[in-house]
């Protein structure tokens, strides 16, 4: 509603009311506004010359530079100077520190408004200057909490300090400040992030778009992304790059062609990730690892060569074995064959005993068959005349007469060695066709064993030095008894443990101990290889070396602990490359994320049409980026797997160093600049604090109103 108003003029308006007086006062106010006399323009200002302007640009500098103390300062240097010209004689300006300070602003204005380009360098030049003011130091690498402490105390001290310039009187001052120190404390916690997500944002349209405008350089981007990569994954398993390189050269030194993907799960989890996909780099990754694993165990079981000794023609090394050990007990033979032995009661016994004729013939035979020129002292002919025990005479009563003896052909000792090793025979092989079975025996060893062990105490009780002949050398069939017993298949042998193999080597001489040896490296060195047949083809070689804690103790008991720990050290580094071909290849785990990565790009996609379907154009471009960024789909992915499978699966030690160095200068690289970032957040907290409290401070509504 209008209500019609006729001014004196006779004009009629139309006042927006439809109060009639509320309309007669609006009538008037406008008939009044009309009648006001026009007060002329003021006329422009003239310039005040060059030296003014040039005052007016060091005045904004200056005024940008603290944080709005522009005017402060300019008028506390007048008013300092008007002292000094009055001191002098001179005529000053007659300005008292608020007039200055209020002239100060009101040439600034002029200078803005007249001179705008100069005046823009100039508050320009000031916000370069207020970057090399002082801030607070974080320690190089600091985490973000460090880095937000720095950036938050920096924002408030120059908040508080250009607020306390902005405002009249100390209670007004105060309160500026205050509000200027929250200020610069907000804009400091959020610096920090800010600047690390506008990198992130920029880095991840890098990633995604630099490999279709430039292939070199968005290959270059990949390159540099999986030195990251690897710098994260060695660190998070305790490694620097230089540590790994080393780690990989000593590998090497052991004859183990170890990756930096073998030297913890984090490493390996990575090259997985690399395999997984179709492109070149993937599939250079399966067949480094898969050709690696196929040759395990033929390099397994060439450690156990290099470390508990030669395996190649295992037979043919035990009768080398008994023929140094018979060349080394000789002498003691022939200094034993010499001494003269009666026939006791205990030897009667054993030469009338089932097996006893035969292994006394066996005895004289061998002998005999030796020629006359070679026979040793003493054993020129296979009996001799000596002392004999007289059965028919008896033992006599208990406590009556000793024995009686005549004397008779009885056998010299060789003819007695051969007899125990006839009888040896017997008990290592009673089923064997060449060995003519004695009349009454079965194929219970035991009793031919109690008999021999009769033989030799009745023996070495006559000639003591044929004791320490036999323990350097006991004939050739125990050699083989010793060697077969350390050929024996585990489990199901008669040694599962350390004190097993410890029992049985401590009834064996030095010459039968090697043989126990070689027999058993024969057998680990045969169990190892036998897992490179069939499906076992891809298993764990080294499973027969350090399956458990009870192998590793009988190694140790066997071969002693300086053979056994090389032979474990290199069989771990072993281990590790076969987890290495796990992870790529075998276990389920793996299965499961490669399900994960092929389905990525499906769920991105679905993830992208929700965003976009919701009215978020902004969250659907940031999900491309950086599932771009991240590598998962694209140039950038295939490239950035193919850098990783090359210098993580790479075996040849130079090569690796070469790769170390790289993800090591990436990593200083990253940590300049991040180091560079950290002061770019603090600058920007500086620079924006001063710059909204003291410049800008009233035009932006920081203060409240101080009526």
């Amino acid at each position: 509603m209008t209500t019609p108003i006729r001014l004196p003029n006779g004009e009629i308006i139309e006042i927006a009311t439809n109060d009639p007086k509320a309309a007669a006062a609006a009538a008037r106010k406008v008939w009044a506004s009309r009648q006001a006399p026009k007060l002329p323009k003021a006329p422009p200002k003239k310039g005040r010359g060059l030296g003014a302007t040039i005052g007016d640009a060091a005045g904004k500098v200056v005024d940008t530079l603290t944080g709005g103390y522009g005017d402060e300062l300019a008028a506390g240097a007048e008013v300092l100077g008007n002292k000094l010209k009055t001191t002098f004689g001179f005529e000053g300006t007659g300005r008292d520190f608020d007039e200055a300070q209020e002239n100060f602003q009101d040439e600034q204005a002029d200078f803005s408004r007249n001179h705008g380009v100069s005046s823009g360098a100039a508050t320009g030049t000031g916000i370069a200057g207020s970057m090399l003011m002082p801030g607070l130091k974080v320690a190089k690498g600091a985490g973000a909490v460090a880095r937000t402490v720095d950036n938050v105390a920096t924002g408030a001290f120059y908040g508080g300090v250009s607020g306390a310039g902005q405002g009249d009187g100390l209670g007004e001052r105060t309160r500026n400040a205050v509000e200027g120190a929250l200020f610069g404390a907000g804009t400091g916690l959020a610096a920090d992030p800010l600047a690390r997500g506008v990198t992130a944002v920029g880095r991840n349209v890098r990633n995604a778009l630099l490999p279709y405008i430039s292939r070199e350089g968005g290959r270059k981007v990949a390159q540099a992304q999986a030195h990251r990569e690897i710098d994260t994954a060695l660190a998070d398993a305790g490694f620097t790059p230089t540590e790994a390189a080393d780690a990989v050269r000593d590998r090497a030194a052991l004859n183990v062609p170890a990756s930096v993907s073998d030297l913890d799960d984090t490493t390996r989890q990575l090259t997985g990730y690399a395999s997984r996909g179709m492109g070149p780099g993937q599939r250079a990754v399966r067949e480094a690892v898969k050709k690696r694993q196929s040759n395990m165990a033929q390099r397994t079981r060439q450690h156990v060569d290099d470390t508990l000794g030669s395996t190649v023609n295992p037979h043919q090394q035990s009768a080398r074995l008994t023929e140094e050990a018979r060349t080394r007990a000789a002498p003691l033979y022939r200094e034993a064959y010499e001494q003269p032995v009666i026939q006791t009661p205990g030897l009667h016994e054993v030469a009338t005993s089932p097996a006893g004729p035969a292994a006394i013939t066996a005895g004289a035979r061998q002998i005999r068959q030796t020629p006359m020129a070679r026979r040793n002292p003493g054993s020129e002919a296979p009996f001799r005349p000596g002392p004999r025990f007289v059965p028919e005479q008896g033992l006599g009563a208990p406590g009556g007469n000793p024995p009686l003896y005549e004397t008779g052909q009885v056998p010299v000792l060789e003819t007695w060695d051969g007899a125990k090793r006839y009888l040896d025979d017997l008990e290592f092989d009673t089923n064997s066709p060449f060995i003519a079975r004695p009349e009454g025996m079965t194929s219970d060893t035991r009793a031919i064993d109690l008999t021999r062990r009769q033989l030799l105490d009745e023996l070495d009780q006559q000639v003591p030095v044929y004791r320490e002949a036999r323990q350097a050398f006991e004939g050739p069939t125990k050699d083989k008894q010793a060697f077969r017993l350390g050929l024996e298949d585990l489990p199901g042998s008669r040694r599962n443990t350390a004190n097993d193999a410890t029992d049985q080597m401590g009834r064996l001489n030095d010459s039968q101990t090697e043989q126990f040896r070689l027999g058993d490296r024969t057998r680990l060195a045969d169990e190892i290889y036998g897992s490179k047949s069939g499906v076992r083809r891809w298993g764990d070689a080294t499973a027969p070396i350090n399956a458990n804690d009870a192998r590793t103790d009988l190694l140790r008991s066997i071969h002693g602990d300086e053979a056994t720990d090389q032979l474990m050290e290199r069989a771990t580094a072993e281990r590790d490359a076969h987890l290495t071909y796990r992870e790529v290849f075998g276990n389920s785990a793996t299965r499961g994320r490669q399900a994960v990565d092929e389905g990525m790009d499906a769920t991105t996609g679905t993830q992208v049409a929700t965003q976009l379907a919701s009215g978020r154009p902004l969250a659907a471009a940031w999900t491309i980026l950086s599932d771009a960024g991240r590598g998962r789909f694209g140039r950038y992915g295939e490239d950035l797997k193919a850098e990783l499978a090359r210098m993580l699966t790479d075996t040849n030690v130079s090569s690796v160093e070469d790769a170390m160095r790289l993800v090591e200068q990436r990593a200083a690289m990253d940590a300049a600049f991040a180091e560079k970032l950290q002061k770019a957040a603090a600058e920007l907290t500086k620079v924006g604090t001063i710059q909204a409290v003291g410049q800008s401070g009233d035009e932006t509504g920081l203060y409240g109103p101080t009526d």
